[in-house]
């Protein structure tokens, strides 16, 4: 049995209900130019109700079940049962490229002194509505700027994830990332980008898009009551401020039709976004009336 820390990386995957991208992204793991006696995958299930854990049976990985809720909680334990000094974060329907933990690992080794990195992330294919549901989603630069790696590409040292708490149960709609990024940012952690460690996606399809912005908002209203009880950390700027002038402005390389989808497409989940946490809003005050 490997003895902890004797391996450079653990790759930890959330998975749930992941029956149809599972099994490329493992593969994209596997065929890494990086040594694999020098790190593990961990996959930890999430309740899934298709084929996700039967589908990882015919690979080399470790695979773990997490009956808590949220992909915070599915993390955590991914974590505790990690081995290596850097723990890799990518998402079951991401696709690592060939030198991904290679270039991660000459990263870290060229900024000893950096503990958090978000790598890079790309679309797998393109058309206008994906690529519009992408700039509404990823500006990455602006994302890392203020304190936010999106953790379906994210490296962390393992003693650096502990120090921070991990993430944080109680946010098990969404936006557990999002907070974490904030504390790590409150303990003096700079978060960096890593232009060379790429992962490629297929954007869900718009309604999906949707549905995540509704969670988004009740997510939203938990880490306002949370910060009003004094339990919380400041809400995260990444959420207050829309980079729109920005990304019309300096993003040349998309079209106008591209630009023009982003806008509406962006528009529209902030829209559903508010709804969200409204109604959550009501619902936690109804909570609130019951018990006093």
């Amino acid at each position: 049995m490997l003895k902890e820390n004797k391996l450079d990386f653990s790759v930890v995957i959330p998975a749930k209900n992941a029956e149809k991208t599972i099994e490329r992204c493992i593969t994209c793991l596997l065929n890494q130019s990086y040594p694999k006696k020098k790190y593990e995958i961990i996959i930890v299930d999430n309740n899934s109700t298709d084929n996700t854990v039967k589908k990882t049976k015919n690979f080399q990985v470790k695979v773990f079940l997490n009956k808590k809720k949220g992909a915070g909680a599915t993390r955590n334990l991914g974590v505790k049962k990690a081995k290596g000094k850097i723990i890799a974060f990518i998402d079951s329907d991401r696709f690592a490229e060939k030198n991904w933990l290679e270039e991660a690992k000459l990263f870290f080794e060229t900024n000893q002194n950096v503990n958090v990195a978000a790598g890079k992330i790309v679309l797998d294919n393109y058309s206008l509505i994906k690529k519009a549901i992408f700039l509404a989603k990823m500006d990455q630069e602006f994302f890392i700027e203020n304190g936010f790696a999106a953790t379906c590409n994210m490296f962390i040292k393992k003693k650096t994830f502990n120090r921070l708490g991990g993430f944080d149960e109680r946010l098990f709609i969404t936006n557990e990332d999002v907070e974490f990024g904030e504390r790590a940012k409150a303990f003096g952690e700079e978060i960096i980008l890593l232009e060379k460690a790429i992962v490629s996606y297929n954007p869900r399809p718009i309604w999906k898009y949707f549905k995540n912005e509704f969670r988004r908002g009740r997510a939203i209203s938990h880490l306002l009551f949370l910060k009003k009880k004094g339990l919380g950390y400041d809400f995260p700027k990444v959420h207050k401020t829309f980079n729109l002038v920005k990304t019309v402005l300096f993003h040349r390389k998309y079209n106008f039709f591209e630009l023009l989808f982003f806008l509406i497409i962006n528009g529209t989940g902030k829209l559903i976004c508010i709804f969200g946490k409204l109604s959550e809003d009501c619902c936690l005050l109804m909570d609130y009336k019951k018990k006093n």
